[in-house]
């Protein structure tokens, strides 16, 4: 509590991943209408989110099944079918902007 957005995700991605964030940039505030996102075992929430990018990071990705079904790292042209469509609305504008 009374964290930044920044220290937050830092704390999240360690916990989630076992990846140490270096630099990060804002990349997109999202906060409109179609930010619904509706998870395969049907929870549904409102994905207000602040989207950060780096290139820089150390360690190596856990799963951790607790926190995550899993992490891998794509190619913009290589995502999985079964991505939630929020996600990848993100992922295409990042990838429009390369």
């Amino acid at each position: 509590m009374g964290e930044t957005f920044e220290e937050t995700i830092r704390i999240e991605t360690m916990e989630e991943s076992g990846l140490k964030l270096g630099k990060l940039e804002v990349f997109q505030l999202y906060s409109r209408r179609n930010c619904i996102i509706e998870y395969p075992n049907g929870d549904i929430c409102f994905g207000l989110g602040i989207v950060f990018i780096t290139r820089d990071f150390e360690g190596d990705i856990i799963n951790n099944p607790e926190e995550v079904m899993e992490h891998r790292f794509f190619k913009r042209t290589g995502l999985p079918s079964n991505i939630n469509e929020y996600d990848k609305k993100i992922i295409y504008e990042w990838a429009e902007l390369k």
